[in-house]
Formats: structure tokens, sequence, C-alpha cells
């Protein structure tokens, strides 16, 4: 992740302001082999179709959009798979979260999604007393995992192999990062640098996404 994202809780609407008849972009990371794109976009605008060399994870973070011929409300997600060319369109002010990466071997839990439009929230239920994960994209050099944490349950202090991009999906956490917690709440995003100490603990029921990039 870039460094300019690591300073703490951000969330997306603060970061890209969505502006009347505009398609807006930032980049959070870039690789040869993985990106990870926000785009802010305005209602009715749209991305032409185009022919795409990599797979994409789009998660629709507010607001409404169409791929293609796929109708993603807030929280809702699809995976590119085969498909090369499509267009995407804003029906409502919207943010979307592409995650690129190349066609090499992966490995997904539930390979029934690719080219269907899930739930992120409806992916994961909660455990009574305990913690939740569910592997939703693993592969050597990029994890993509779902949380669900019962009210008061945590992680303990750890390092991670990679920058983790949190993105919180309902609830409450405090999130301690170096020598510093936070509270993050749904809506908003943290970033857990590479080889930091941080940790996860839940203020309410809590569910989060993780991407991690090594």
């Amino acid at each position: 992740m870039k460094d300019r994202y690591k300073n703490g809780i951000f969330s997306y609407n603060e970061l890209l302001p969505i502006k009347a008849g505009h398609t807006l972009s930032l980049s959070l990371s870039k690789r040869d082999d993985i990106n990870i794109y926000l785009f802010g976009l305005a209602k009715g605008t749209d991305i032409s179709e185009e022919l795409y060399d990599n797979r994409s994870l789009y998660i629709n973070l507010d607001g409404y959009i169409r791929i293609g011929d796929h109708k993603l409300s807030a929280d809702q997600a699809i995976f590119s798979g085969d498909l090369n060319s499509y267009a995407i369109y804003a029906d409502e002010d919207s943010y979307l979260l592409e995650i690129s990466y190349n066609k090499k071997e992966d490995k997904m839990l539930k390979l029934e999604n690719m080219g269907q439009v899930f739930s992120l929230k409806d992916v994961i239920n909660y455990l009574d007393v305990g913690i939740s994960n569910y592997d939703v994209f693993s592969r050597d050099d990029l994890k993509i995992v779902l949380m669900a944490f019962d009210a008061g349950e945590g992680l303990t202090p750890h390092t991670a192999p990679g920058d983790a991009l949190i993105f919180a999906l309902e609830g409450e956490a405090d999130m301690m990062v170096k020598d510093e917690t936070h509270r993050i709440k749904a809506g908003e995003q943290i970033v857990f640098p590479k080889g930091v100490r941080h940790n996860v603990t839940a203020v309410t029921k809590f569910k989060m996404a993780l991407i991690l990039v090594k």
C-alpha cells in the first residue's frame, strides 16, 4: 500500500469526494501483478467497455453499479472471471474498489462465485463468543479474507508478511497499530503495514474484509 494511506483511519468518501459528471480514481497499491484502485463515479457516468488482460474483484462500497449485465448495490462484489470485455455504469453516486491481478493459478473457496454477484456481509456469520474467518481468495502473493467477531472478541498482537488493507463492513472495533489504538466503524478503512504489530478487538459485533498484499 502507498505510504499516504498508512497514517490511521480513513474513509473512501473523504479520500475521493465525488464530483458531478466526473469519474475519479486513486491508486491505493500498484505493482506489476496486483493493483488496487478506488473509483468515485458520479451518477450517470461510466467506464467505457474495454478489453482486460487481468482478472479483477470488484467491491461496490456505496451506491449502485452495473458491471456488464450484473447489478451491484452497496457491499456487493463480483469476480470478473473470464469476462474479457465489459463496461461499468453508475446509476447513483458510487464508490467502487477494484483489485486487479494477473491470471496465474489461484484458489477460491467459492468457485461458483466467479462471475456472480455476492454480498460480503452475507458470506460470513457470527460465532457466539468467537471469531469466524472465510478465505474468499488465496494465493502466495494476495489473500482476501472476511472476518466476523463477536462483541469483545479479538486477535492477539501479531505482524503480517505484507500490507493489509482493512474495510469495516459492520459494527465497531478497536484497531491497535504499533503503539496507537484507533476506533473504526462500518464504512471506514485502515492499513496494517507490513511487519508492524497490530491487533483487532471488537467493541460490538464486527465484520471486516482484509486484503493482504505480500
